[in-house]
C-alpha cells in the first residue's frame, strides 16, 4: 500500500513571463547536441583504447543546415578538448564509453572532464538507450515487426540503428 505524499508548495521566481519552482532548473539555452563519432587503430589483444586515426562530428547549424565535419587525429583530439568540457553541448555517441575512452587516451586531461559529462548528462550513448529500448520492448535478443520488415537478430551497429530509425 502506498501513502501519497503530502504537497508542499514550491515557493516561485519568475523567469522572463514563466513561474519557476525555486530550486527547479532552467536552461537559459536550448543545449547543442552534436552527433560524434570516432575511428580508432584496429582492436588488438589488451589494448581497451586503440590509438585514435579521426572523429566525425555533424551538429545543426545556426541556419538549420548540417555541419558535418572529419577531423584526422590532432585536430580530433583538439575537438575533443573543446566540445567534452562544454556545458552547453550534449554529445551523442554509437558506444560512448568506448569513443570517450580512446579520446582520454589521447589525452589524460579529458578523464575529469569526460566524468563530469556523464554526472552532468551530457553523454547520450545510442547503444545504451536503444538496448534499454529493446529490453522493454522484449527484443533485446531479435527484433520483431512493425521495428523491422521481419524478425532479424538484434544489433547496434550504427548503420543498422539508422536504417531502423530513418529507412
Amino acid at each position: 500500500m502506498s501513502v501519497p505524499l503530502p504537497q508542499v508548495p514550491l515557493p516561485l521566481v519568475r523567469v522572463g513571463d514563466i513561474p519557476v519552482p525555486i530550486g527547479i532548473s532552467v536552461p537559459l539555452t536550448q543545449p547543442v547536441l552534436i552527433g560524434v563519432d570516432s575511428e580508432t587503430a584496429r582492436i588488438r589483444r589488451g589494448i581497451v583504447a586503440p590509438p585514435l586515426v579521426c572523429v566525425s562530428h555533424a551538429a545543426r547549424a545556426a541556419d538549420g543546415s548540417m555541419d558535418v565535419r572529419l577531423l584526422l587525429r590532432e585536430d580530433g583530439v583538439a575537438f575533443y578538448r573543446e566540445i567534452i568540457p562544454d556545458q552547453g553541448k550534449i554529445l551523442v555517441i554509437n558506444n560512448a564509453p568506448f569513443d570517450l575512452a580512446v579520446a582520454c587516451n589521447e589525452d589524460l586531461a579529458l578523464v575529469p572532464h569526460v566524468f563530469d559529462a556523464y554526472r552532468d548528462g551530457r553523454v547520450r550513448c545510442t547503444i545504451v538507450r536503444q538496448k534499454l529500448l529493446d529490453i522493454a520492448l522484449g527484443m533485446r535478443k531479435f527484433r520483431r515487426p512493425p521495428f523491422v520488415p521481419r524478425v532479424a537478430k538484434t544489433t547496434y551497429a550504427l548503420a543498422d540503428l539508422i536504417a531502423m530509425y530513418y529507412g
